[in-house]
Formats: structure tokens, sequence, C-alpha cells
């Protein structure tokens, strides 16, 4: 939804680059919290790196990757 109102927008020549950022990193962020409810180590990892590169707030990776590291340790 948030990808076709940006598209919208650039179609009238509105700049929406910091929008589509913003995007990213809300997908991003709701990703981890899908991820965190699992024990998929994989899954919260590949979470983790996304919201690390989507440059969302990162405040809550340490205690993720935390996880990663003991589900990995006990899988």
């Amino acid at each position: 939804e948030m990808d076709r109102a940006c598209d919208g927008a650039e179609a009238l020549g509105i700049n929406s680059s910091g929008l589509r950022l913003k995007a990213r990193g809300i997908r991003a962020l709701a990703k981890l919290a899908e991820a965190g409810k699992g024990s998929n180590a994989d899954a919260l990892e590949n979470a983790c790196d996304e919201v690390h590169a989507s440059g969302a707030d990162a405040s809550r990776l340490p205690y993720f990757r935390k996880r990663v590291r003991r589900l990995f340790f006990y899988d």
C-alpha cells in the first residue's frame, strides 16, 4: 500500500525517497516483531539484518541478536 502511494506521488513529480525509506524501516520492524515470536534462528537473524540495513530504530537488536545466538546454540 505504501509503495503504491509512493508510486502515485512520483507520478505527480514528488520525490518520495524519504517515504520509501521510512516504509522499508516499518516493514523491517514488523518482520522482526513477527520473527521474534517464533524460534526460527535463521528468520530472526535475517529480520535483524533487515532492520539494520533499513536504518530503522535498532535499539532492540542487541536483545534479538542475543536470542539468535541462543537459538543457534540450542538447535
